[in-house]
Order: C-alpha cells, then sequence, then structure tokens
C-alpha cells in the first residue's frame, strides 16, 4: 500500500509578550524547601515519634502569589493564588511553571543553585488582530504593555521552611517573542 499522503500542516506560530529577570537567589528558604519540602525542616525528637508522610500524586507543587510593581511601587499586575508545578529536579536547580489559562499567562521560576540566582520569565500572548481578549487577558496585555526597566517582579512562597521573597527588578521592558522556529540560514 501507498504512504500516507494526508497533508499536515504547521502550527501557526504563537505571539508573546515576554519579560525576564534575575535577582540573587533566596538561599536558605529555597534549599530548605528542596531538602525537606512543603512540611518544613525536621525537628527532633518530635520527627522520630511522626509516621512518615504518604507519597503525593504528581509533582510537587508551589502556592505562590505573584506581583508586578511599577518603578513607585504601584502595582501593576497582582496573581495571589498561583499553583507552580515542578518540570525539573536536581542539585543544581528546580524549574517551576504554570500557565493561567484565562489570562494566558505562562510563568517559568527557576532556583539555580549553582548560580546562587533566581530566574523569572513571564509572557503574555498576543491575540490575533480580529480579536478582542477577554477582561483578564486584556488586563494582564496592558500590564506587560506599560512595563519599564526599573520595575519589579516578585514572587513569594509562604512555606513551612521559611518564606521565601523574591523580588526581580526588570532591566527592559517586555518585549516580543514568538514560537515559530528560527529558520536555518
Amino acid at each position: 500500500m501507498g504512504k500516507n499522503t494526508r497533508a499536515t500542516h504547521p502550527t501557526p506560530p504563537t505571539r508573546w509578550l515576554m519579560v525576564s529577570a534575575s535577582a540573587p537567589l533566596d538561599a536558605v528558604a529555597t534549599t530548605n524547601f528542596a531538602c525537606y519540602g512543603q512540611a518544613g525542616v525536621p525537628r527532633y525528637p518530635y520527627v522520630m515519634l511522626r509516621p512518615s508522610a504518604p507519597a503525593e500524586d504528581g509533582p510537587p507543587t508551589l502556592c505562590a502569589e505573584l506581583l508586578l510593581r511599577d518603578a513607585q511601587e504601584r502595582p501593576r499586575l497582582a496573581l495571589l493564588d498561583l499553583t507552580l508545578r515542578q518540570r525539573q529536579a536536581d542539585a543544581k536547580q528546580y524549574i517551576w511553571e504554570t500557565f493561567v489559562a484565562e489570562r494566558r499567562l505562562h510563568i517559568v521560576w527557576v532556583w539555580d543553585f549553582f548560580r546562587i540566582l533566581s530566574h523569572a520569565v513571564l509572557r503574555v500572548q498576543l491575540p490575533p488582530a480580529e480579536l478582542t481578549p477577554a477582561e483578564p487577558w486584556a488586563q494582564t496585555l496592558e500590564a506587560f504593555r506599560a512595563l519599564n526597566a526599573g520595575d519589579t517582579l516578585t514572587l513569594n512562597v509562604a512555606s513551612a521552611c521559611g518564606n521565601v521573597h523574591q523580588t526581580h527588578t526588570l532591566t527592559a521592558p517586555a518585549r516580543p517573542w514568538s514560537s515559530a522556529p528560527k529558520s536555518e540560514t
């Protein structure tokens, strides 16, 4: 029989507004979280008497809040109940991510233990020209378009290991980014 001749159409590229920043890692709290999980640093003799915790289904998660503020600390965007899933974990780094569908917002947060840095990357999908985005998406786009160098991106996590408070100062405004494959020239 003949080969499958069904035509495959490439997925159209997705266009985004992206912002990224790095800052010194809150090393004590993040290391404690990486080593001991959400339950916190074990204390003795209590830990010897406590039964071991049951294994969780799926990857570990963080409950975090994200704040974008201008240079005068006025809020641009606040997301107070994010669930970030662990994408990767090893001795050198932890990678957390989430996608907030109603805002078309992708968030990646990297704890880089090797360089003792926190890296945050946020991108919001740009709508096609013929589409008017719904309110949460429109608010996110407006916040990204207003970002400037000197604005801050803060990620906070309340944890039994110690609260993680990472503030990243932006060095550039949000910039366009496309998921289209780069051409080889």
